[in-house]
């Protein structure tokens, strides 16, 4: 499970089952009396389960356990601290990659490495994980707020965080094709009249792309949408909508009429693909792909 599916099974739990759960997720022991008590305390007295995760996320003793190293996971019981400390330390790409891997449940995304240099210590980096988690729309909307436990299951009930994750669920690895090996773009100042412009020309690590074949999959919206799976499920990685627009209505319950396209259909969307520049730099630029 990633740190993603650890909150999001974590922030269903009532109060005291969930403040127990907080300590041994976060930093691998259970809480004494009065550190139950005073959470406690603070979700009765309308704190969000977010907020107490901060809290703890945000000790000392959590940006103490942290630092220490660990390079082997036990995969059935493993913690979000435990995945936490497989790459807190490492270089800054690395951690940064596997923040969105784990959080936001991104697998292939280009990393702009001077936007993230200030994550050079233990604070800024715990920083930067709370940020990632308070960015998800998913836990915020759906988890910190009491009466709304249905609302999340439905969620978590029809969506994949990535189509690696339906790929292994699902066993078929011959369905998932890596084209090229991720590297490193090196980024020139571009030539220009203006000088006031300023262009955000740095290095980027393109990540590896890849095809993925979903046999009786669908594909809802128009420019932009969402893909799913046979069973149902949006897949997130594949999804490029502005908004969360369709992502929204359906895990809502909105699940419209489709129509049935024999032959192989080929889903090549991006953000704003309607427009000439985005069509032009991410939909065409990736025609090749399809011939292989």
């Amino acid at each position: 499970m990633s740190i993603l599916q650890h909150l999001m099974s974590l922030l269903q739990k009532d109060q005291q089952l969930f403040i127990r759960e907080v300590y041994r997720e976060l930093l691998n022991r259970v809480p004494n009396v009065m550190e139950l008590n005073q959470h406690s305390q603070l979700l009765s007295l309308g704190s969000s389960k977010l907020e107490i995760i901060k809290n703890v996320l945000m000790s000392n003793e959590a940006l103490t356990l942290y630092k220490v190293p660990l390079h082997t996971v036990n995969g059935v019981n493993r913690t979000i601290a435990d995945i936490i400390r497989t790459f807190f330390n490492k270089d800054i790409y690395t951690f940064v990659k596997n923040c969105y891997k784990e959080i936001m449940g991104l697998h292939q995304m280009a990393i702009d490495i001077q936007k993230h240099q200030f994550l050079t210590d233990g604070q800024q980096r715990i920083k930067f994980i709370m940020t990632l988690i308070e960015r998800k729309n998913l836990l915020r909307n759906n988890f910190s707020r009491p009466g709304v436990r249905g609302a999340s299951q439905r969620f978590y009930d029809r969506y994949y965080t990535t189509a690696w994750q339906w790929i292994n669920e699902t066993k078929l690895l011959d369905h998932f094709n890596s084209l090229k090996q991720e590297k490193m773009f090196q980024g020139n100042p571009p030539k220009t009249i203006d000088s006031s412009i300023v262009f955000d020309h740095g290095d980027k690590m393109v990540t590896q792309p890849f095809i993925t074949i979903i046999p009786g999959g669908k594909y809802i919206g128009a420019n932009h949408g969402v893909v799913l799976t046979p069973d149902g499920k949006i897949v997130k990685d594949l999804s490029h909508e502005m908004f969360d627009k369709y992502n929204m209505q359906y895990t809502g319950g909105y699940n419209p009429t489709t129509s049935y396209l024999p032959g192989n259909i080929v889903v090549l969307h991006s953000y704003f693909s309607y427009n000439y520049f985005h069509w032009l730099f991410d939909v065409v630029s990736r025609l090749d792909y399809i011939k292989t």
